[in-house]
């Protein structure tokens, strides 16, 4: 994950559970989440009270950081009645959200999709975090296949085999043991 404020990477000034923290809020957008939800799923090994305290921090660091680079603290989580939200109505944006929303177009789909959801992200001794994003991954993986399988179905109708076959090899980087996709490939190469 990476997290850039205008035009500057900070995710090395941030940890693993304030990145973390972000990714839930991007993934949970639409809805409102308790500020106690949140500490005690990131901090589940620690007290109630030390869980919050380490949230408030936590939060305090990712707002901190934000504001070094330019940006208003509100711009990234608004508190409502101990709510936590991200602010839709602000200029951010995340390579998830373009890729479920669809708001790329042709091949970008494919340069949105670096790798597997919060692949590096490490949260020690978490198993609900863990299984969140395990889930996570498969939809979103889920998702980019059949966008970029629809795209290839679409080159193959405009008779452009070899951008065709570039979907279904990138693909194939990512799962190698889709039996139809192999296929789909020597039909195209075929093509």
């Amino acid at each position: 994950p990476r997290v850039i404020a205008n035009g500057e990477e900070v995710t090395a000034n941030l940890s693993g559970k304030a990145i973390g923290i972000l990714a839930y809020l991007v993934q949970n957008r639409d809805q409102p989440i308790p500020r106690e939800r949140l500490a005690s799923l990131f901090w589940s090994d620690s007290s109630r009270d030390s869980a919050k305290y380490n949230f408030r921090q936590t939060l305090w660091t990712i707002n901190k950081r934000l504001k070094s680079k330019g940006l208003d603290p509100d711009f990234i989580c608004r508190e409502i009645n101990d709510n936590c939200t991200l602010v839709t109505d602000e200029n951010w944006t995340a390579d998830v959200v373009e890729l479920e929303e669809g708001t790329w177009k042709g091949s970008d789909c494919m340069a949105l999709y670096k790798g597997e959801f919060l692949r590096d992200l490490r949260i020690k001794d978490n198993p609900e975090i863990d299984e969140w994003i395990i889930h996570q991954r498969e939809r979103i993986q889920k998702i980019y296949f059949e966008k970029v399988n629809q795209l290839a179905w679409e080159y193959t109708e405009q008779q452009r085999y070899s951008d065709a076959a570039a979907c279904v090899e990138n693909l194939l980087g990512i799962n190698p043991l889709q039996e139809e996709l192999h296929l789909q490939l020597m039909k195209l190469h075929l093509m």
